[in-house]
């Protein structure tokens, strides 16, 4: 049974894999992908010069890139160095000059984060329900939805943030289970490459680490509890530093300018919605359920609605079948508390839904928990 498990969990998974492969030509190119490059190779030639600045020279000599000081502010106080100044270093590396090859071999690799990402939600699904099949109905109700699987080729920010904040959400649940040091670097390392891509990563670690102190206080065990997250917390931020090379000169104040900044993002476009042409700084409170109801196959709302019913039976205890683990409640939070934010801070959004992709894979969580409710703790055979 064990033989057979794995060898199905393997060929599901390779199975996904060459379907990335096959249809990344699908897929074409945005605005976004051209202004993350630039502030990649802004920020590779800011990092060699400080460091290598002979070889810098010798791959710039014909460049005119814009100073790491003088960067403009849409490209300064947004997030994703920590991914596209890698990628501009392997454009170089691997000799890549072709602008259409450039941009494929980066949709390569913006699916191969979120394939990981999968692997990573399976695991999650697997130990919360006992049973491989929910890690491969969850991976499946994830990989099949056509906004997200359109959007893993090309979405160079919104779902390469997914996928980490997934990847880092596997590590939290096991660092909750046996906080060794492997795992709190695993957690904070991806914690911090989360923030560094979405400011609002951050999210992420204070609900685990919030979880960790009250089971610490139901445990008891406080100095030991408090100990560990001051060492989550200064491994966090010692790594949100590093990985951002505009924090390195003033982390305090520079942090603040990006928080600013994206509490008020300064963008003069209209948006269509609802058959009427709107300021993207004016849009309704409904904005973002609405996208995401119509954008999101009819089985799947159903099934989210279902298991957000089922929780809050449970929550309430009106039903007694089941029993509710600090991962529901703490997933609970990383849908809706997102998608409040923007409605209670009248951020600007646009572009549908895409600013809060991350919080689908939290959503697919509660329809696989519909499914295993139904199955599971429902004798069918009464009805």
């Amino acid at each position: 049974m064990k033989n057979f498990q794995g060898y199905s969990t393997l060929i599901f998974f390779i199975t996904i894999l060459a379907i990335g492969f096959l249809s990344v030509d699908n897929y074409g190119t945005t605005n976004d992908e051209y202004t993350q490059r630039l502030s990649g190779f802004i920020t590779l030639n800011y990092l060699g010069q400080l460091f290598l600045p002979e070889i810098t020279n010798k791959y710039t000599f014909d460049k005119n890139f814009p100073s790491f000081d003088n960067m403009p502010d849409q490209l300064r106080y947004y997030g994703g160095t920590i991914l596209h100044t890698p990628l501009a270093f392997l454009e170089i590396l691997f000799g890549i000059e072709d602008k259409k090859n450039i941009f494929l071999f980066k949709h390569y690799i913006y699916f191969t984060i979120y394939f990981l990402s999968l692997i990573c939600f399976f695991d999650i699904l697997k130990k919360r329900y006992k049973n491989w099949k929910y890690g491969i109905l969850g991976v499946v109700l994830l990989f099949l939805s056509p906004r997200i699987f359109a959007n893993s080729f090309y979405n160079n920010l919104d779902i390469p943030f997914m996928a980490f904040l997934l990847i880092a959400t596997c590590f939290g649940l096991r660092f909750l289970n046996k906080p060794n040091k492997k795992y709190i670097f695993l957690f904070s390392l991806f914690s911090a490459i989360s923030i560094d891509i979405r400011l609002i990563g951050i999210l992420l670690p204070f609900f685990i680490c919030t979880t960790f102190l009250i089971n610490g206080f139901k445990k008891k065990n406080l100095k030991k509890t408090l100990l560990t997250l001051i060492s989550v917390f200064l491994l966090t931020i010692f790594m949100i530093i590093l990985f951002w090379p505009m924090l390195w000169e003033n982390p305090i104040q520079n942090m603040i300018k990006v928080i600013l900044n994206l509490a008020n993002h300064p963008l003069n476009l209209n948006v269509f919605f609802l058959g009427k042409t709107i300021s993207v700084t004016d849009v309704p409170w409904y904005y973002l359920f609405t996208w995401i109801f119509i954008s999101t196959p009819i089985l799947n709302i159903s099934l989210f609605f279902f298991g957000i019913l089922t929780f809050l039976t449970i929550l309430f205890g009106i039903n007694k079948r089941m029993k509710l683990k600090d991962l529901d409640i703490n997933f609970i939070f990383l849908i809706f508390v997102p998608i409040l934010i923007p409605i209670t801070l009248g951020s600007t959004l646009y572009n549908g839904w895409r600013h809060v992709y991350f919080i689908y894979p939290y959503m697919v969580y509660f329809m696989v928990f519909f499914v295993f409710f139904i199955i599971e703790k429902i004798d069918l055979k009464k009805f």
